[in-house]
């Protein structure tokens, strides 16, 4: 069975981290699977999911541009030259992760002479708007994925005619190495004085974290009047780069009104080993709404590493943590996130918390979990058996 995963982009945003970590575990349980690399980049910038699929040892494919944004000629091109592989016998399963590449697999399946099975992760949990764009990409579909159960599978089988058991819940799957991070619980305090030190913050504060891209959409005024009704020796860390222009208006300005500018560190942008220290420093977590990334995979990392949450109930939030259990699930309101960061700080409620959060994150986060759970669903779409 010859496998072939599309990702129409070259950043790294939306799911992108999640569809490599697929095809990462995929090829650790033995599958003949490729990634197919967006062949176009927009002039000046690097191709950034090429970086991460080389360091991650994925076999790519090139000869397709799979561009994010509708284009016409292109679109075409791709659908023809797919076909042509869907022909040679070189593609058995196509697997979808963007709308780009929905549309791609959707007009090259009607256009190959050989029958090929088309798989369509739906990482944002919700079926597309109907139009006639996804009517063409959808109209042959033979399985969906979706990262967390979330009552709407069933209504998702109709839409598509897709039958009911080929709709598969995949959460998706995290890094190894915030795997390889994980501390066992009396080393995690310890582990947090440490990190803090590293991050140039005073080790005995207690600091609640955030990553967030800093951008009109992430509702920084809710942070900050949560961060004005927390205590004065309660510290907060943002993780992120600003966009173009928008620091001033969207946090030095609010900080300064509220007069609590000296309450918050600016982390910046980091990655890697940088970024998992960083995170290990902080003794809460709060996640105020999804981004590009509807799985909210810094959320789930900060899980992952055992630190307690506190999270609204926007999105699939309340599907991600398990309120009272893995962490904290609030409206998104300053007053009831605030009185939940006030118990989750609880030293013996936090460890808790952490405790069955990370015992959930190693249960199903694993890229092994997600390669299982897609190695069912071919075999059972192909008709073959391991």
């Amino acid at each position: 069975m010859k496998i072939l995963h599309l990702y129409s982009n070259h950043k790294w945003t939306g799911p992108a981290a999640l569809a490599l970590e697929c095809v990462r575990g995929l090829m650790d349980r033995g599958a003949d699977v490729e990634f197919a690399i967006a062949g176009f980049v927009h002039d000046g910038m690097q191709h950034a999911i090429r970086a991460h699929a080389d360091a991650l040892g994925l076999r790519m494919r090139d000869g397709l541009e799979l561009r994010r944004h509708f284009h016409l000629r292109s679109f075409h091109q791709d659908a023809a030259t797919l076909a042509a592989w869907i022909d040679q016998g070189t593609v058995d399963v196509i697997h979808c992760h963007q709308p780009g590449d929905h549309l791609v697999a959707g007009l090259a399946a009607g256009r190959a002479k050989r029958p090929v099975r088309v798989v369509r992760s739906l990482w944002d949990g919700r079926a597309p708007r109907r139009s006639l764009r996804t009517a063409l990409a959808f109209r042959r579909t033979h399985a969906l994925t979706v990262p967390v159960p979330c009552d709407r599978e069933t209504a998702m089988a109709r839409r598509f005619g897709v039958d009911p058991q080929l709709v598969r819940v995949v959460p998706g799957p995290l890094a190894a190495e915030f795997f390889a991070a994980r501390d066992a619980a009396h080393a995690v305090s310890n582990s947090r004085q440490d990190a803090k030190r590293a991050i140039g913050i005073e080790a005995s504060r207690r600091v609640v974290g955030i990553t967030a891209r800093i951008q009109e959409k992430r509702r920084w005024n809710l942070l900050w009047d949560l961060v004005a009704r927390m205590p004065h020796e309660v510290g907060f860390a943002v993780l992120g780069r600003p966009d173009e222009g928008v620091f001033e208006r969207l946090c030095a300005e609010p900080l300064r009104r509220l007069g609590i500018e000296d309450r918050v560190s600016f982390l910046g942008y980091r990655s890697g080993e940088d970024y998992i220290t960083a995170l290990r420093a902080f003794d809460a977590f709060v996640f105020l709404v999804p981004g590009s990334d509807a799985t909210c995979r810094a959320l789930r990392e900060a899980m992952t590493l055992g630190t307690p949450v506190v999270t609204t109930d926007l999105g699939l939030l309340p599907h991600i943590v398990d309120d009272g259990t893995t962490g904290l699930v609030r409206p998104p309101d300053a007053g009831h996130l605030a009185a939940a960061l006030y118990s989750v700080l609880d030293e013996r409620v936090g460890a808790a918390l952490g405790n069955a959060a990370r015992e959930h994150a190693l249960a199903t986060w694993t890229r092994d979990h997600a390669a299982s759970r897609l190695g069912e669903l071919y075999d059972r779409l192909v008709g073959t058996e391991r």
